[in-house]
């Protein structure tokens, strides 16, 4: 045993010598994972209440009814009400029914307690009983390792080792993404897709192969059955596959590429918008979210509010009106509150620049953590603990100030895949216009920002190392030359 276990550790030893990048990042992703079970242990008793509830909620619908998308029975003015349910698309809750399905199989096996009931799911407590949010939340937390890797891989093609080592690590850490991956938003799972997908589009660039297309493709298309805002990834996609077919005379030819990966995410999200098809009888690809999401910015209160000036409130104060029509059939409510908030933004369109100057101040944390309008604010909807909110803010100042820097970096502009950073314009442009919500509302960019911020971290390095060899260099030579009349004497 003793002699088995020593060959073990020595092949594992080698291993590590000849791939040292990959065992550096295999080891940051245990440091992340470290930090993130500190995380939602530290939040223990958080519970969902606002869209994560909704989130869990759907989870459990799916896994009690083994996955049929019925509507859903609401209660609205001491009255049942049947609509059926497209506000969000279904990747999310889908994959929370997986991981209940999975919590039920190791109840059955009894390493752990029984589910809540589907109707009012609260937290169990007890010897040997892991509460059902609880255990989605670590699930979900460990799930966000999986972006250490992605965008190591990503960076190291963008800008070389050093960037990639600095980016795993910057990764493992960053306490807004570890904060969002234990909320129960579908954006814990919307940014390891998102980055998947752009590595493989990446890898279809290095080799050529077609099926890292089609794998792209999927990935796209859950991307935006997870977030439907992540739908607009595409344009950069598809920009990538066609720039990565080679020479430019090449390209002409090889509209394929894009075409492969478009249908491919296009026939992901197909059976979705089939079933809206029929339940709605009317055209929804994704979600009908964005009427209401809308409606809620584009209004007389939200424009006029003094404290939180252009940021989104619920529709049914915005349109008290149009709220008590709340049983109205198909979309047509929804069409309703479009109508209004396009009406209210043609009679006001210098409210845009409104949204978007607020807006792009709350989603980089300019308005600190601090008053009506700061972090703190959203905060406890994502089981952020106000303590914590500094933290996040100043890792994302720091961070963004390296980012910056890293724009005027040689190593940036030689990168043969500038339209990598389509993707945090668009995330920034899909967000600021609408709905600011932080950290969760920029996790879309933040992957990026620690791109950057490694990227500088690296070309400072870089810059230091030779530096600093000149000066052993002069000093070594310094000596010799004091030495040499004593050696020949």
């Amino acid at each position: 045993m003793g002699v088995g276990r020593h060959v073990a550790v020595s092949k594992g030893v080698e291993v590590l010598r000849a791939h040292p990048l990959r065992a550096w990042i295999a080891l940051f992703m245990l440091l992340g994972l470290a930090a993130r079970i500190v995380y939602v242990v530290s939040t223990w008793h958080f519970t969902p209440w606002l869209d994560n509830y909704g989130y869990v909620q759907r989870g459990l619908y799916l896994w009690e009814n083994q996955g049929r998308l019925l509507p859903v029975v609401m209660s609205w003015h001491h009255r049942r009400v049947v609509l059926p349910d497209a506000y969000w698309p279904p990747g999310y809750p889908a994959f929370l029914a997986v991981l209940i399905a999975v919590h039920q199989l190791l109840h059955v096996i009894g390493l752990i307690g029984a589910l809540p009931q589907a109707g009012v799911p609260k937290p169990i407590h007890g010897s040997g009983v892991l509460a059902l949010y609880q255990y989605l939340r670590v699930l979900s937390s460990a799930l966000g390792t999986v972006t250490v890797p992605l965008t190591a891989w990503i960076t190291l093609r963008l800008a070389g080792r050093r960037a990639a080592l600095v980016a795993a690590f910057l990764m493992a850490l960053y306490p807004p993404l570890i904060y969002v991956g234990a909320s129960l938003y579908s954006e814990s799972l919307f940014v390891p897709l998102m980055l998947a997908a752009i590595a493989c589009v990446i890898a279809f660039t290095r080799g050529g192969r077609w099926w890292w297309l089609l794998l792209a493709g999927v990935t796209m298309g859950l991307v935006a059955l997870v977030h439907s805002d992540g739908a607009v990834l595409i344009v950069p996609l598809l920009l990538g596959a066609w720039l990565g077919c080679g020479r430019p005379r090449r390209r002409r030819r090889a509209l394929w590429a894009p075409a492969l990966l478009a249908v491919a995410a296009g026939l992901t999200i197909m059976p979705w918008t089939i079933r809206n098809e029929v339940d709605f009888h009317s055209f929804i690809p994704l979600s009908t979210s964005f009427s209401m999401t809308l409606a809620g910015t584009y209004n007389p209160k939200a424009a006029t509010d003094q404290t939180r000036p252009g940021l989104w409130i619920l529709p049914s104060q915005a349109f008290p009106k149009l709220s008590r029509r709340f049983g109205l059939p198909g979309t047509q409510q929804d069409r309703q509150f479009e109508k209004a908030a396009v009406k209210y933004l043609k009679r006001n369109p210098g409210y845009v620049w409104t949204v978007w100057r607020w807006n792009t101040l709350r989603l980089f944390e300019l308005t600190g953590p601090v008053g009506p309008d700061g972090s703190e604010f959203s905060a406890p909807f994502e089981g952020i603990p106000s303590s914590l909110t500094w933290v996040g803010d100043i890792a994302l100042w720091l961070l963004g100030l390296f980012a910056i820097a890293a724009c005027f970096t040689r190593t940036l502009r030689r990168s043969r895949h500038m339209w990598v950073w389509l993707v945090p314009v668009l995330n920034y442009l899909v967000t600021v216009f609408i709905t600011v919500e932080t950290p969760r509302f920029r996790s879309g960019i933040d992957p990026f920002i620690v791109i950057l911020a490694a990227v500088a971290i690296a070309s400072a390095w870089e810059r230091f190392k030779p530096a600093r060899r000149d000066s052993r260099a002069s000093a070594t030579t310094t000596s010799t030359a004091a030495v040499e009349p004593a050696l020949r004497t």
